[in-house]
């Protein structure tokens, strides 16, 4: 009850950006990224780095959209740096190397998940 105009109007706009970004990626490349593309990104040099480090920070604000709109609490709280979601990202995709060949948004959502705590 208590969400403001301007959160509800800013929770839209965050999933907007996010599908923005998942559609121009995906319509420019002809095919999703997968986890071998991003863990090459993560690896790579400092622009391919920063690349990552926003990919993985829409994957995760997508995720806490998501709950949101279902009442949810964040997934990632409040206060998290981009570099620690980053580095699980980066973790997880060399712990899971047999998985690589997924899908970046699947792989990089199952990290958060996994180290926060709010997969399902």
């Amino acid at each position: 009850m208590g969400r403001t105009i301007f959160q509800r109007r800013e929770t839209r706009l965050a999933a907007i950006c996010v599908c923005t970004l998942l559609f121009t990626a995906t319509t420019a490349n002809a095919h999703f990224l997968t986890g071998n593309d991003l863990y090459r990104m993560c690896r790579g040099n400092i622009d391919e780095q920063e690349q990552c480090l926003g990919y993985v920070e829409g994957v995760s604000d997508g995720i806490n959209v998501v709950r949101a709109g279902s009442g949810e609490p964040p997934c990632v709280r409040p206060g998290v740096e981009a570099g620690q979601i980053r580095d699980v990202v980066v973790r997880y995709l060399e712990d899971n190397p047999q998985d690589r060949d997924g899908n970046a948004w699947g792989l990089a959502a199952a990290a958060v998940g996994r180290a926060w705590n709010c997969g399902k």
